[in-house]
């Protein structure tokens, strides 16, 4: 059988490297069937790529270059045998969790029954298993009696739709709880000792570093890694050890089977009674952002607010207009602006009114009204009810350890926090990566501090910057300090040394993750005076490195802020292990609420809501 999957990988990423690509390959996808690889160069088209089994070639891997949006993507056709290669089946069932009498009952509130009215119009995902191969599935692995009948329950609910595919890769939920599964693996002592299904954690690892790939409904290897996921997912779920906020959603919300009106789904949510609560970080901000879903729920109901026509020029604290008195109706209607004036002057109370918008919107809070500002408070109420709704579930799945030390990076606001029960002693911006080289939603643990970092140049970077600058000055490499140190295949593998001029800047900060994205300094400062800081291509740059190495090594009395200072300006490579480890969370919250109880707001600026509200409501998502 051929199956046909297109990766599409962000730009630092190299998968004309050939030892890298043939590891990638024969661990997750090709088995130990794959013996050797040739390749052949097609003109500066690409590589052709043949994987070969036992000498005889059976698939073909074509890597092309395309530009999108002035973005370097590298997309890889992929056509490999895998009828003779069971690598999912066989050995993927081993329990990776045991019962305990304090389990939740699966799906309580779930009908045994079929539900057959779920079709491809009005499904959550339009892809649905094939159930023969389901039920051929469970039993190759000899599945207990329990966990068969949980499975059937699971898809009965779906009419045998995806849960944690789409056609075009992993689902957000497909993403979320892979990172919650492997984080709590790694933080469970009784979960480490539990035997690891390497293959699947193999193919998943690849998977979950594609931006974008083709999944065919009835392709066995795809069905046989969502029926595996669904039986990990029923076995952490109904583990009272992992109760979290999870736990916190009616389970049809928690993973969306079919398209729903927001409003009707915003009435079941609060309408719902979980079992209790949870004490985890996230749990407080669930409760929150639920808090304003109450409100947003009765503005849409009632209308919402009238639009605001934009401004002539700009409007600030003096003017007088008709735009004015639209402006505090419209700020009224959303309890921003208090009273009952809506006279046409820009008076002091609606400065304050408008300086605070601006701030919970992501906005310069100059006081100053633009036309940009004017198309935010444009956003409809029902908009932002959806908009509440996907943070809602997105923050459902964060790990329940995340409780009272770790740092935070929201990406869409360009921040990062270090958060200490109730305060947050570290503050900074941060640059993220630009579209196409998306930063990515994960967790990890920071457990290492590099002085004086040396950059390994991705590949992409020599390729398509540093050889033609080669090119136009035979003296580059020595002006930027950088040395070549091999090759991979025609490609020169260059290093840039510690010291001035480094893109890492004077430190990183390591958490090991699928990825390869990490924090780390930069010279190029002036990038955070920008509202918009999508600049990196995936890592993280951090406006305050020096802050931010000291309160990660504050519990080491070796290093004080004088030898911090004394390591950061060294030419020579430094590596220190953090003591007590602290998690780092990487999240997409477009919708937020501070603690002051004010609701927060961001563009949505990878498309992350556009993508999962369109799967799960009903009503068209508003332009903004």
């Amino acid at each position: 059988m051929l199956n046909t999957i297109t990766f599409s990988t962000r730009v630092r990423r190299n998968l004309s490297q050939i030892p890298a690509l043939y590891r990638a390959i024969k661990s997750p996808f090709a088995c130990s069937y794959v013996t050797y690889i040739n390749v052949h160069n097609l003109a500066g088209k690409g590589l052709q790529v043949y994987f070969s089994r036992w000498g005889t070639p059976f698939a073909k891997r074509m890597v092309h270059k395309c530009h999108s949006m002035k973005n370097t993507i590298i997309t890889v056709a992929l056509l490999v045998c895998l009828g003779a290669c069971n690598y999912i089946t066989g050995e993927m069932e081993r329990t990776d969790s045991s019962a305990t009498a304090n389990d939740i009952h699966f799906l309580d509130e779930v009908p045994s029954l079929r539900d057959t009215s779920i079709t491809a119009a009005v499904a959550y995902n339009n892809l649905f298993l094939d159930t023969t191969a389901v039920h051929g599935y469970v039993r190759k692995n000899s599945i207990a009696a329990d966990d068969q009948q949980a499975i059937e329950k699971f898809y009965n609910l779906r009419n045998y739709q995806y849960a944690w595919f789409a056609p075009d890769g992993l689902t957000e939920q497909g993403r979320a709880f892979w990172n919650l599964y492997t984080y709590n693996r790694s933080k469970s002592a009784a979960q480490k000792n539990q035997p690891q299904n390497k293959k699947l954690l193999a193919i998943m690892d690849s998977i979950v570093e594609l931006d974008t790939l083709m999944v065919a409904a009835n392709d066995t290897t795809y069905i046989n890694i969502e029926v595996a996921l669904t039986n990990r997912f029923i076995r952490y779920y109904t583990n009272a050890d992992n109760y979290g906020t999870l736990h916190q959603l009616p389970y049809s919300f928690l993973l969306p089977h079919r398209r729903v009106d927001p409003l009707k789904m915003a009435d079941s949510l609060l309408s719902y009674q979980p079992v209790s609560s949870t004490n985890d970080s996230t749990g407080t901000q669930f409760a929150a952002l639920k808090a304003q879903l109450v409100l947003f729920d009765s503005l849409a109901n009632n209308g919402g607010w009238q639009p605001v026509a934009a401004p002539v020029g700009t409007l600030r604290k003096g003017a007088s207009s008709p735009t004015v008195a639209a402006i505090k109706k419209r700020l009224q209607a959303s309890g921003d602006y208090a009273g009952s004036d809506t006279t046409p002057r820009f008076n002091d109370s609606l400065d304050v009114a408008i300086r605070s918008f601006q701030e919970r919107n992501g906005f310069n809070p100059n006081g100053i009204v633009t036309d940009s500002l004017v198309v935010v408070m444009n956003v409809p109420a029902e908009e932002r009810l959806r908009q509440i709704l996907i943070n809602m579930n997105r923050m459902a799945w964060m790990p329940p350890q995340i409780k009272d030390n770790f740092v935070a990076v929201n990406i869409p606001d360009y921040m990062l926090e270090v958060h200490e029960g109730d305060s947050v002693p570290v503050k900074m911006k941060v640059v993220v990566g630009k579209e196409g080289s998306n930063t990515m939603m994960f967790t990890g643990d920071m457990n290492q501090v590099v002085f004086a970092p040396s950059w390994n140049v991705p590949e992409s970077i020599v390729k398509d910057e540093i050889i033609p600058a080669m090119k136009n000055d035979p003296g580059y490499l020595k002006k930027k300090r950088m040395e070549v140190v091999g090759k991979n295949d025609s490609i020169l593998r260059i290093k840039q040394l510690p010291g001035p001029g480094n893109a890492l800047g004077k430190v990183k900060f390591l958490f090991p993750n699928s990825y390869d994205i990490y924090l780390h300094d930069t010279e190029a400062k002036g990038l955070f005076a920008q509202q918009k800081r999508m600049f990196s291509h995936g890592c993280i740059r951090v406006a305050d490195a020096p802050a931010l190495s000291a309160y990660v090594l504050r519990n080491d009395n070796n290093w004080t802020p004088d030898k911090i200072k004394t390591a950061m300006n060294s030419e020579k490579e430094q590596f220190v292990f953090v003591k007590n480890p602290i998690p780092v969370v990487i999240t997409y919250y477009t919708a937020w609420v501070d603690k002051a109880g004010k609701l927060h707001c961001r563009e949505d600026i990878y498309q992350h809501d556009r993508r999962t509200g369109a799967m799960m409501f009903t009503a068209p998502a508003a332009t903004i």
